[in-house]
């Protein structure tokens, strides 16, 4: 629907055209999920961030769990074995640079990040908040020959 009026007004229909019918809802209508991560919600029960964001229209909560697979290296991504006999250098997987991959210095990290800090503060879509990102950092040459890598 593109406006609550319109989505309203179809919930409160009874015929379509001359056949009689009931409309209900879709329970995800005007739903959207996202993810947050601050230090104080490390400590807050779920109860009290949906309290605290309910002015947002914050109606859950959940806590995302990172469970790390202790069958490969965390370097490396092969058998575990020990940091000193890793034979592989680190290589980040974003940009294949000598950065962590969630470390503010990558530059695909930052500018994945740009582009969910835009696309949440205009509230557009995900390939709206690229398009006006790209047009106002242009994507740094690293990034154009790996964009072209992984589309060979």
């Amino acid at each position: 629907m593109s406006n609550f009026t319109q989505t309203k007004k179809i919930g409160q229909m009874k015929l379509f055209g001359d056949q009689p019918g009931t409309v209900v809802l879709h329970e995800r209508l005007n739903y959207t999920k996202g993810i947050t991560s601050h230090k104080d919600f490390l400590n807050c029960s779920t109860g009290k961030i949906v309290e605290a964001l309910s002015e947002e229209g914050v109606v859950e909560a959940k806590r995302m769990t990172t469970k790390w697979n202790e069958n490969v290296h965390v370097n490396c991504d092969k058998p575990p074995h020990e940091n000193s006999e890793c034979i592989d250098p680190f290589v980040c997987v974003n940009c294949e640079g000598s950065c962590l991959s969630l470390s503010l210095q990558c530059p695909v990290y930052k500018l994945e990040k740009d582009i969910k800090t835009v696309q949440t503060l205009k509230k557009i879509s995900n390939a709206e908040a690229r398009s006006s990102q790209r047009k106002v950092s242009p994507t740094p040459k690293l990034l154009q020959s790996l964009l072209v890598k992984r589309q060979i």
